[in-house]
């Protein structure tokens, strides 16, 4: 198996150092941490000296040197972007190019040395997939899918390890050798794991701990050689080491493929870990403010990703149209009271909006991409609100978000109501002049239609009694269940108090 590396070229007296001490030096003038100019000269440095030929050794102790620095800057950069709503500004959208462009370089550092060396060392094998495992981190952390070439090089330096038997442990050189063996399978499992998986459906608040819970399940997770025996399920997987494919069902298997290059791998006992995990959740249908916890619904989906549950239940249109969208409870109620005291005829102010393309579409949601959205405006959960020709809104919630290797943000929105009340709330004991706002929608519940209303997140309990003001109409009200809340809105059952 050959791995795919960068060209390279004889150094001459303009090119990076080529001695350790000279290489220091360089490195020790730099403050890439605190420095952005200094973060995209280490970079050039590191992409310069994989362009350039020099023996193994030498070249081990060059990428030496940049390792303590590659450490502080990766890790710095990665709480930078940690995750967030879309689209980023531009100094998370920078240190996100920053962060793929160094652990790309750094991959290619030790494919370098991986490939130099006869035989090839597990230990450059485990730094090469760690760099990997990191890259397809940042990306799902960015709601985007782990690239191609990602998986390809995970593949492949899987493969190298297989082929000059890296992996097996009967060559045991002490406990070291165990550790750097299992580190290297958990880090190409966790690659796998995430580039199989859509995590594009989990809010952002619960994706550090769904990435968290799934590198603690990597270690279950092994390539086979050889099929199943049992009947194949949906959580059976094929992958060809030869590609830049994620896992795909066992079903997509044709058997008319070099066999020696396929493998087989199995999520089941992943869904073992979350029904166990499922089994010790409790629903919560009110958030408390502090540590955030992995929610069932969360958990259930990823369940339902990894058996192939998920699916749409219409099938959509293709359509492109240009609509305006607005996000978040406030701005949306805000806007919709706007609008009713208006005048008729009013020009109404669409300052607040963003204009997105429909790219297909359903009578129960659509899918849309960005043409030039506020910065951080969309997120899963969150609601949004579509304007038609007509100047009427329909409310629905955003189910997932992905961001596109252009820079456009996709999302896909669920349709909660066409018939939207806007009201002005006030607490009995409130001050006069104190309000917040909530959107009255009806919701089928068990087959009934039920009156429902979403409020604000955290300020509001079942049994809380307000009064519900429309202009000069009034009416007093009692919150009943709580039928959703998500750290961004909450829905109760509405009733007479």
């Amino acid at each position: 198996m050959l791995l795919a590396l960068p060209p390279q070229t004889a150094p001459d007296t303009g090119s990076f150092p080529q001695e350790q001490q000279a290489v220091k030096r360089w490195l020790e003038a730099l403050s890439p941490d605190t420095e952005p100019n200094d973060a995209a000269e280490l970079l050039r440095g590191l992409r310069h000296s994989n362009r350039l030929t020099t023996g193994a050794e030498n070249r081990r102790l060059i990428l030496g040197e940049f390792e303590a620095s590659l450490e502080s800057l990766t890790h710095s950069l990665v709480q930078t972007i940690s995750p967030q709503p879309l689209p980023m500004a531009d100094k998370f959208r920078h240190a996100s190019a920053l962060l793929d462009e160094l652990l790309r370089e750094e991959t290619n550092a030790w494919k370098i040395l991986l490939s130099q060396n006869a035989p090839p060392r597990l230990a450059d094998a485990k730094s090469a997939m760690s760099a990997l495992l990191k890259q397809a981190t940042a990306a799902v952390q960015q709601y985007r899918r782990v690239p191609s070439y990602c998986i390809r090089d995970a593949n492949q330096i899987y493969a190298v390890a297989e082929f000059n038997d890296l992996l097996n442990l009967a060559n045991d050189e002490g406990n070291a050798y165990e550790s750097s063996t299992t580190g290297f399978l958990n880090d190409y499992a966790g690659v796998l794991v995430l580039s199989h998986l859509d995590l594009r459906q989990v809010r952002a608040r619960q994706l550090d701990l769904t990435l968290a819970f799934l590198a603690e399940q990597v270690d279950k997770i092994r390539l086979n050689q050889d099929p199943p025996t049992h009947v194949w399920k949906d959580t059976d997987c094929v992958l060809d080491l030869t590609k830049g494919n994620a896992p795909l069902a066992a079903a997509c298997y044709l058997g008319n493929v070099n066999i020696n290059t396929i493998r087989w791998v199995s999520f089941e006992p992943l869904v073992q870990a979350l029904d166990a995990r499922l089994a010790k959740t409790r629903t919560t249908l009110s958030s408390t403010l502090g540590a955030d916890t992995l929610e069932r619904q969360t958990l259930t989906r990823l369940r339902q990703d990894l058996q192939g549950k998920r699916g749409r239940r219409l099938a959509r249109r293709i359509g492109y149209n240009t609509v305006n969208l607005s996000f978040g409870h406030q701005q949306i109620a805000n806007q919709l009271l706007q609008n009713i005291d208006e005048e008729p005829g009013h020009n109404i102010n669409r300052s607040l909006k963003n204009e997105w393309t429909q790219i297909n579409y359903s009578a129960q949601g659509a899918a849309f991409r960005s043409i030039d959205p506020a910065i951080g405006t969309a997120q899963v959960g969150e609601l949004v609100a579509v304007q038609n020709l007509n100047d009427q809104e329909t409310l629905g919630m955003v189910r997932w978000v992905q961001s596109s290797d252009d820079g456009h943000v996709l999302i896909g929105v669920e349709y909660l109501s066409k018939q939207v009340i806007p009201v002005q709330l006030s607490r009995s004991h409130a001050d006069e002049g104190v309000t917040d706002e909530g959107l009255i929608i009806a919701c089928r519940i068990n087959g009934k239609v039920t009156q429902t209303v979403l409020l604000p997140e955290y300020r509001f309990q079942t049994g809380n009694r307000l009064t519900a003001r429309q202009k000069e109409r009034s009416k007093a009200i009692k919150l009943g269940q709580c039928l959703q809340s998500n750290g961004l809105f909450s829905q109760f059952v509405l009733s007479e108090a």
